[in-house]
């Protein structure tokens, strides 16, 4: 007998929705090519490779890259605290498991 693995199957568990000025903003699941960057952007900061303008940079561009439907200038208006809990809302383990008895 073949086996099977049904990628479309999959599903996140938890959805992840962001409410900002009472719009709701689903939050995308990473792509492993964003997760690869995160790590790299992680590695830089930890070598002090980066300025914090960069550093501000690159966290806004991630944080686009999850919400695409949260204005760019709102987050740039955000204070620094809700910023880092954006990013380490997006970051939260996301864990995927195949639907009910189809595994």
């Amino acid at each position: 007998m073949a086996k099977l693995l049904n990628l479309d199957a999959l599903s996140t568990v938890n959805v992840k929705v962001l409410v900002h000025k009472e719009q709701e903003h689903k939050i995308i699941e990473r792509t492993v090519g964003q997760v690869i960057n995160a790590v790299k952007f992680q590695r830089k900061q930890e070598d002090r490779a980066m300025t914090p303008d960069e550093e501000l940079e690159v966290a806004l561009t991630m944080i686009q890259e999850a919400i695409p439907t949260f204005p760019v200038e709102d987050l740039k208006t955000l204070e620094m605290t809700k910023l880092s809990a954006i990013l380490d809302f997006i970051a939260s383990v996301e864990t995927v498991e195949t639907p009910e008895g189809k595994s």
